[in-house]
This record gives structure tokens, C-alpha cells and sequence, in this order.
């Protein structure tokens, strides 16, 4: 769950237990294009307003009463303001990422919608007491986007995403975790918000030119394998 908070002084103004999608509809898009908002009946602009948001579990409404919310929220969450923004530019910079008079398109959750983890056989729950095809997708998108926010121009090893997934769920399996990485690559990749790099013959890294190809990569154990040099296997951002 995602919680939200707009300061100008003297206004504030806080959203708890938003999901990925209303996050993105209400306020993250919007605020990527330099958009004002409408929320709490006043006008948001992402030139004077500052904007946090906060990844954590939901939080019930004894937790939000007495204005408590926000200090639970901050005690149980972590700041994913900038990665969150980092991946709505990047997909409002995209080929088709803007649609006209609409909101920026959510390509991870797009491809998420086609397939799930829990079709592969992979159960994961995301803290929220709940196990369900769509809280892993949600898992699977989360990871993507903070894989994305730290991608740059210069490619990394591939294992390093998975190396991502078990930091942030230490509580599941390494498989689980390989699974969720795979699945938020495979979205980054086929949304073209990253591009998976393989050795070819003559040991230079190149773009995988098609989703087959990807699906090999995945398979080999040595993609997965190492962070250190040399990798056979790359991401970085489009």
C-alpha cells in the first residue's frame, strides 16, 4: 500500500492505503508532467507543494484516528517518492506513454494484467495478509520500479535485480525471489522501459532482439549468478 503527503505551508494534507493504480491516477502522473492536482478541495502544483510517498502495509482505521496516521505511516514504511517519480517520467518520456487529455499509461501494470507469478506457480504475500494472483503482480511491479529508478545509462548485471528482491523480501525463498525478479524484468523489458544486454559471439554485450531470446537468458543459471565481473548478462534503462 502506498501512503501520500502534500505540504505547503501552512496546508498539509495526507492519503493512506492508496493502491499502485489509484496512486498513479490521483496524484504520481499528473505530479511526473508537472501537472497541478485536485485533492483535500484545494489545487496541488509540484512547483510549490512538496510530495512524499511511503511504501508500507495498510493501515487500519484505529491507526489513522487522532492524527496518528501519518507518524504510523512513517514508523512502518519507506520513502519510494523518488523512485516512484523516476519510473512515471521515464514512462511519460516513452513512445505512447501520454495519451491526450488522459494520464501517463502504466506500462509495468499493463503487462502485469497478462500474466501473473501465482500462473507459474509462485505464491508470495506482500505483508498485507493477503495471497492472491493480484498481490503478487503488485509485488513483481513494486520490485520493477525500484529496479528501474536505479538503473542508469551504463548497464549492470542482471543479478543484481534478484539481489534487489532479496533484500526487500527476506522472508521467502530465493526461488520466490528469482521468480518475482524475472517477472519485473520481463515487464521492464517488454514495456521498453529497459533493455536486457546478452554476450554474443564476439563477447560484446548486445540488446536481446526478441522476447525468445529473453526467455533463454532467464533460464540460465549464469545470467542469475554473479554481480562481479565478468557478467555475461546486463540490464540498464531504454
Amino acid at each position: 500500500m502506498y501512503h501520500v503527503k502534500l505540504r505547503q505551508f501552512p496546508h498539509n494534507f495526507c492519503r493512506f492505503n492508496l493502491t499502485e493504480r489509484e496512486l498513479r491516477e490521483t496524484i504520481l502522473d499528473a505530479w511526473a508532467r508537472d501537472e497541478w492536482i485536485d485533492l483535500g478541495e484545494r489545487k496541488w502544483s509540484p512547483h510549490q507543494a512538496n510530495l512524499t510517498v511511503l511504501e508500507g502495509p495498510q493501515l487500519p482505521v484505529e491507526q489513522l484516528s487522532m492524527g496518528r496516521g501519518w507518524r504510523n505511516a512513517v514508523r512502518q514504511g519507506r520513502d519510494v517518492t523518488e523512485q516512484l517519480l523516476a519510473t512515471a517520467r521515464a514512462a511519460a518520456s516513452a513512445p505512447g506513454g501520454v495519451h491526450p487529455g488522459g494520464v501517463v499509461a502504466s506500462s509495468l501494470a499493463n503487462v502485469a494484467e497478462q500474466q501473473s507469478l501465482t500462473e507459474r506457480g509462485v505464491a508470495h504475500d506482500t505483508g498485507a495478509g493477503v495471497d492472491s494472483p493480484l498481490d503478487v503482480r503488485l509485488a513483481a511491479d513494486s520490485l520493477g520500479l525500484e529496479a528501474l529508478a536505479k538503473l542508469g545509462e551504463e548497464p549492470v548485471p542482471l543479478a543484481i535485480v534478484w539481489q534487489l528482491a532479496r533484500e526487500r523480501y527476506p522472508e521467502h525463498s530465493a526461488s520466490d525471489c528469482l521468480k518475482l525478479a524475472e517477472h519485473a524484468v520481463r515487464s521492464l523489458a517488454e514495456s521498453r522501459l529497459a533493455v536486457v544486454l546478452a554476450a554474443s559471439d564476439n563477447g560484446e554485450a548486445e540488446p536481446c532482439a526478441s522476447g525468445e531470446q529473453i526467455e533463454r537468458v532467464f533460464h540460465a543459471i549464469s545470467s542469475w549468478s554473479s554481480t562481479e565481473a565478468p557478467v555475461s548478462v546486463l540490464i540498464r534503462r531504454s
